[in-house]
């Protein structure tokens, strides 16, 4: 699917600057209707997601964390991850389908995922603003005019497939199951502080 010229107005217009305050992005995407007509509706801000991670829902694994956010690896979901999985994991479908995963392109160049809807729109996070629900392209100019679609993946194999990636980037079996026993200690230990202030107020 390529991109209409006649949306390109807007979807320069949508495209945000770096360091454009996130705070503020909903104001600002509600505000360019006023020149360009469009239907991006807020759909939420979940804190550090991405793209990529809002899509595979990768923040809601303690193992994604645990990797991810330890400097000493320096493996993430992000443009690598797709690059690979976009080469070799997923499967091309001929056009939209409920629940399939909507890939953007500049050319050749992966730029940006979301989810396909049921009402035909897409939910996909844009960068570090928030989440909207759009028309196909509905979208910032810099994701590129190319839009693409694969077959969804499973909740439960999303982080299979993020792990298999991280052992291409050399993570070791034993690294990650290092990974799961910390953030294992660090939800008991979590678990445990909520029993104790549940305790003390109970006491009172």
């Amino acid at each position: 699917m390529i991109s209409d010229t006649a949306l390109w107005p807007l979807r320069q217009a949508l495209d945000a600057k770096d360091g454009f305050s996130v705070a503020r992005h909903r104001q600002r995407t509600a505000r360019v209707a006023q020149r360009f007509a469009h239907s991006v509706a807020y759909w939420g801000l979940p804190p550090g997601d991405t793209c990529v991670t809002f899509t595979f829902n990768l923040r809601s694994s303690s193992t994604y964390v645990g990797i991810a956010d330890d400097p000493r690896w320096n493996i993430f979901a992000g443009g690598k991850f797709m690059d690979w999985a976009l080469a070799t994991q997923l499967v091309e479908l001929d056009g939209p389908r409920t629940g399939c995963l909507a890939c953007y392109f500049d050319d050749q160049l992966w730029t940006h995922i979301g989810i396909m809807r049921e009402s035909g729109r897409i939910l996909s996070k844009w960068g570090t603003f928030p989440v909207y629900d759009h028309e196909a392209f509905e979208v910032p100019i810099s994701y590129g005019k190319r839009l693409r679609f694969f077959e969804p993946v499973k909740f439960d194999d999303c982080l299979d497939l993020f792990i298999r990636f991280a052992k291409l980037c050399g993570m070791t079996d034993a690294d990650i199951r290092a990974v799961r026993g910390g953030a294992k200690r660090r939800a008991q230990a979590s678990a445990r502080v909520l029993a104790a202030r549940e305790a003390c107020k109970s006491s009172m």
